[in-house]
């Protein structure tokens, strides 16, 4: 799947000290959940991850996340996943 990529993608960045840009060319979301999945895998609740998403895009005046009710559903699915963050790093 290429939000599990993409998001493993983020977090190697970020653990690498690097700062990631997201950005979504389709409208659908995809950027958002991408960023919620990261603070999933750092290990916030999925709820408080789509929480935060929506304030940060509410208040850059992009929208509000989650566009779709699958986006905050899908976001429990990610906590069994190994998505490349130790348990020193969360």
């Amino acid at each position: 799947m290429i939000c599990i990529r993409l998001i493993r993608l983020a977090i190697s960045e970020l653990l690498a000290g690097r700062g990631v840009a997201l950005h979504c060319w389709g409208g659908c979301g995809g950027s958002g959940f991408i960023a919620a999945g990261t603070l999933v895998a750092f290990g916030t609740d999925p709820l408080e991850s789509a929480r935060v998403v929506n304030e940060a895009t509410t208040k850059a005046e992009t929208g509000s996340w989650p566009e779709s009710g699958w986006h905050s559903r899908l976001l429990t699915h990610l906590l069994p996943v190994d998505l490349g963050v130790t348990k020193e790093a969360k």
